[in-house]
């Protein structure tokens, strides 16, 4: 995805079997589909926005990834210093996962696996759950009262975090 327009949707089922690069803006997946040794790459943000989504292990984002609507299940690797945005929906990472920072302003970040932020996260809602464990390295600041932590999920703070508010 590349051009002068800020958002680019398929709003079709879209099934990846190749590489996707996302060069600009943000590139809106909204009806689900399937990737098989599909990629994910590029300064811009790739969206799942809708339906459901399966990612298989030879399946790989690298870069800004959004998740705002749907079910996304992330078997592949998961890597990258951009930016990982959980708003709506629920997102399951099967295996271990990288990123450079986290945002969750809502939805479910879910799995068994552990992803790990290197960056500072912020996270103002929403819920985690599952097996896993999420590894704040840079960091957290917590804004307000509708995090939710569930399900024997771990979340580990390294560096300065901080507060407002209280997680249930």
């Amino acid at each position: 995805k590349s051009g002068s327009a800020a958002t680019s949707t398929i709003t079709t089922a879209f099934n990846n079997r190749g590489a996707v690069n996302v060069q600009s803006g943000t590139l809106v997946l909204s009806g689900g589909g399937t990737d098989v040794g599909g990629s994910y790459t590029g300064t811009g943000t790739v969206e799942f926005a809708g339906g459901t989504r399966t990612l298989d292990a030879a399946s790989s984002i690298a870069g800004n990834a959004s998740f705002s609507g749907g079910t996304t299940t992330i078997n592949g690797s998961y890597t990258g210093s951009g930016t990982t945005t959980v708003s709506g929906g629920s997102v399951t990472f099967a295996g271990n996962a990288t990123t450079g920072s986290l945002i969750q302003t809502g939805g479910l970040l879910t799995g068994a696996g552990t992803l790990t932020a290197s960056g500072v996260s912020e996270i103002s809602g929403g819920t985690q759950s599952g097996s896993g464990t999420t590894i704040a390295q840079g960091g957290a600041t917590f804004t307000s009262t509708s995090f939710a932590l569930d399900g024997g999920r771990t979340v580990e703070l390294g560096a300065t975090s901080t507060a407002t508010g209280s997680i249930v």
